[in-house]
């Protein structure tokens, strides 16, 4: 028998691993990046302390604004990932697939040793649970090692405590020590994930159920027999010594719970409707009837895990709002069968009632802190959150697969239909992985579930948005409010990408409207109305934001600039200087105190000040930037060049700094040093257009003007859509005299540009060189039906009239061009010359 158990171990060991092996290779995504990523408490030069003071995501307790989600000790194995192998995604899985082994063995353990007492059916039970698609969440999302580390704890305290109850009737040291294990690992669940304290009450109750004929027959005597004192002297001892286990249990984990209260500042947590719409339904039905629908839904889960999702918040289930609703008959049909059951069970005092009490307590004690019944929560479903409660399901679908196996004829028929129940299990958990493989494999699958949630198309469209595919974000951004129109951070998302003003104002609006507390929306409406040099409801659109959030840095900074921008030169140097004072250390604040100083002609404190943030930040790259253009425009120009060469040592990935130093050497007409620069840049990073444009100038200084015009020929096949480019190209092939080529290039432009004024007059100055003066002409009058006043098309089209001898049309533009430019040489002197010759043929 004991060869027998090694070798069941083996197997769920090893089935685990094959389970959850493809995701070992996975990235960190979703909650991983907040949770790790982004989380300050995981790096070492964070105080050790402030685990204890943080919640999960490495935000204060306190903080208003916190989930209050404290797991200390979850948080504490991260930190010894990180102290490992920094963010490297293979560790934090791997670490996951281990506990989940882990789990896995001593589920097994606690089944055929203290619950079913039986290898074949704490197999069948051990095999649902590692193979089941419903954990994936819990094992392959990082973040979920609290569910699978509070489990393994979970199951250590139940365990403990059955031993406890089975040698406390010896009253020996040995029992002891098991209740003090059974307080100790309990109390470690608290630290590990919330609802996983929970076991305190699940070792209450199973404290009643293996009393239960001593209650029964107790209570019995309590209402039918002798009372008060009497019956307390006449109670049995072992009803008596349950009774003190169970308020000394009791009595600890309120004091617990208490302590978890007094950490998280006595506050509740404050979510968004969109986490949990049930809970801010104002109508009482609406959210008991959805309750309840809730807890069917999970079961279903168990049950028939085939539609899985990351994220079921928002509208994922629709609200239960009328009695007429068909869910309401499932959830009757459900209560009816799980009542019966219960009540059964409670009165029958058989092995069978005692392993499905067992059952029921470990499904619904761990699962009432996620149901709403007595606190709101953050989410509608959570598949992590199932995974200790799925040990009910896994014990009583293993428990009537027994029974079946005992009283069924045709064996091999049900242990086929069981294996193959495991293998499908192990084929969607397999295939699950791979949906957590990267944001984009998660978020797209998010889609596909539940394409009428608009928390999954937000979702995907900040992936979209963070990866510059702004034209998809955009529309997932648009489904996204378009199935909740009360959606403002999808607002606010989309308005900071659509290329549209006045839409994107109206989107901004909108969130503000739905959240009027929104600082990032109205940072992002301050920006528009700067865009617009709109600096009077920009600056009351900035004071509005800091009196929500007086501390908010973007707006701090940017008010700053908006005082410089709006000429309130005084305002801003008071300003920046009492907030460089306040803010210290903050780099961008004394950056942009430097700036404003540097801007308003106080050189040497600006000087002084840069210098200052130097010295404490050695290596900015920002710094170096900016200072050496203050220097460059006050002519030290061999200092700024020092600076920007310092400023690339230190990054090297800037591309601005290269075209900086740059135009530097240009203006010194260094043009051999500019080249040099722009090659570099090129070999680094990736040259903008404008940059390949300035280099074709420098080669051009250089006299290289083979070379300039391939390296524009080059520039406009690779960006089609720069007219500098263009220009530039056109003008260098007249310069060099290659007129065919012109020609080509113009046409090249006007497929791009049919309308640009600019390439239309050189396009007319080609065929007047070559006496076409009929489409000279055309092309000028075309300008001039859409410009009327274009100065260059008027003057032009006067000199063409002029050569052809169309003297008095000619002096008519010429008049018209005066308008606009009453003392231009050319034109006056051309005026003068036509009335002259209007004059002789008189």
């Amino acid at each position: 028998m004991q060869q027998c158990k090694l070798y069941c171990h083996g197997l769920l060991t090893f089935l685990a691993f094959v389970c959850f092996y493809n995701a070992l290779d996975n990235e960190l995504v979703h909650d991983d990046i907040f949770a790790i990523s982004n989380n300050m408490d995981l790096r070492p030069e964070t105080p050790f302390v402030n685990l204890f003071y943080n919640d999960f995501w490495g935000r204060s307790i306190k903080d208003i604004k916190s989930h209050k989600s404290y797991r200390p000790l979850t948080i504490l194995t991260f930190r010894l990932n990180y102290m490992i192998h920094n963010l490297q995604p293979f560790g934090y899985h791997l670490v996951n697939v281990i506990l989940h082994m882990v789990v896995v063995n001593v589920f097994f353990y606690a089944l055929y040793t203290y619950i079913l007492r039986g290898v074949r059916s704490s197999l069948f039970a051990a095999l649902i649970f590692t193979t089941h698609p419903v954990h994936v969440e819990a094992v392959t999302g990082v973040v979920g090692r609290a569910d699978v580390l509070s489990c393994l704890f979970f199951l250590l305290c139940f365990i403990f405590f059955i031993r406890y109850s089975e040698e406390s009737k010896f009253k020996n040291r040995c029992s002891r020590s098991y209740f003090s294990l059974t307080i100790f690992f309990g109390t470690i669940c608290l630290f590990v994930k919330e609802h996983s304290a929970m076991v305190f009450f699940v070792c209450i109750l199973y404290n009643m159920i293996i009393n239960k004929r001593n209650l029964q027959r107790d209570f019995w005597e309590l209402y039918f027999g002798r009372k008060n004192k009497e019956f307390i002297r006449n109670i049995s001892n072992k009803t008596k010594d349950m009774l003190k286990e169970n308020i000394l249990l009791l009595t600890w984990v309120t004091i617990l719970f208490a302590l978890r209260i007094i950490i998280m500042g006595s506050e509740l947590p404050k979510f968004q409707i969109e986490d949990n719409p049930a809970s801010f339904s104002p109508y009482l039905t609406t959210r008991i009837m959805t309750y309840m629908y809730l807890l069917v839904f999970n079961c279903q889960l168990f049950l028939i895990p085939y539609t899985l999702c990351y994220d079921w918040q928002g509208s994922s289930i629709p609200l239960v709002e009328s009695i007429s609703d068909y869910r309401n008959l499932q959830t009757l049909m459900f209560f009816v069968i799980f009542a019966s059951l219960f009540w059964k069970n409670i009165i029958d005092c058989s092995k069978c009632s005692k392993i499905v009490l067992v059952g029921f307590i470990l499904l619904w004690i761990p699962f009432i802190p996620a149901s709403n019944i007595f606190l709101r929560v953050g989410f509608v479903v959570a598949e992590r959150v199932l995974y200790i409660s799925s040990l009910d399901f896994c014990i009583l679908v293993a428990y009537g697969l027994d029974l079946l196996i005992v009283f069924f004829k045709n064996k091999k028929l049900l242990y086929t239909l069981f294996s193959g129940q495991i293998l499908l299990y192990s084929i969607k958990t397999i295939t699950y992985n791979k949906v957590w493989k990267s944001r984009e494999s998660l978020f797209r699958s998010g889609i596909n579930t539940l394409p009428h949630n608009a928390k999954v198309h937000y979702n995907f469209a900040n992936f979209l948005k963070d990866t510059n595919n702004t034209e998809e974000a955009i529309q997932h951004y648009q489904n996204a409010v378009r199935l909740d129109p009360s959606h403002s951070s999808a607002h606010n998302n989309l308005a900071t990408i659509i290329n549209n003003d006045e839409i994107a104002e109206y989107h901004l609006m909108e969130a503000l409207k739905y959240t009027p507390g929104h600082y990032r929306a109205m940072v992002n409406l301050a920006l528009l109305y700067r865009k617009k040099k709109d600096y009077n409801r920009c600056e009351d659109m900035l004071r509005r934001c800091l009196s929500f959030k007086p501390d908010y840095m973007d707006a701090l900074i940017l008010f700053g600039e908006i005082l410089y921008q709006s000429e309130k030169v005084s305002e801003a140097l008071m300003f920046y200087e009492n907030l460089s004072e306040t803010y210290a250390s903050n780099l961008n604040i004394q950056r942009g105190y430097a700036n404003v100083l540097g801007g308003s002609g106080i050189i040497e404190k600006a000087f002084e000040k840069y210098d200052s943030i130097l010295r404490v930040s050695p290596k900015s790259y920002d710094i170096y930037h900016d200072y050496s253009n203050l220097l460059e425009l006050n002519g030290f120009r061999k200092t700024a060049v020092d600076l920007l060469e310092r400023a690339i040592s230190i990054d090297e990935s800037k591309p601005d700094a290269y075209h900086l130093l740059a135009v530097m050497y240009y203006k010194r007409k260094d043009f051999v040093s500019s080249k040099n620069v722009y090659q570099r840049l090129f070999k680094l990073s990736k040259p903008s257009a404008e940059h390949f444009k300035n280099y074709a100038i420098v080669l051009f200084e250089l006299n290289e003007f083979d070379k300039a015009i391939k390296v524009l020929r080059e520039l406009v096949q690779k960006f089609p859509l720069f007219l500098e480019g263009y220009y530039t190209l056109i003008n260098f092939l007249h310069k060099t005299g290659k007129k065919s080529e012109v020609e080509e290039t113009i046409d090249m432009a006007l497929s791009y540009f049919p309308e640009d004024h600019q390439i239309l007059l050189q396009k007319a100055s080609s065929k007047r060189e070559v006496k076409d003066y009929i489409q000279a002409k055309n092309i000028y009058h075309s300008i001039l039906a859409k410009t009327s006043n274009n100065f260059d098309a008027l003057l032009n089209l006067a000199i063409v009239l002029h050569i052809e001898g169309n003297y008095e049309e000619a002096i008519g533009y010429y008049e018209k061009a005066k308008e606009i430019r009453p003392r231009d040489p050319i034109v006056m002197e051309n005026i003068s010359r036509v009335k002259r010759l209007l004059f002789k043929n008189v």
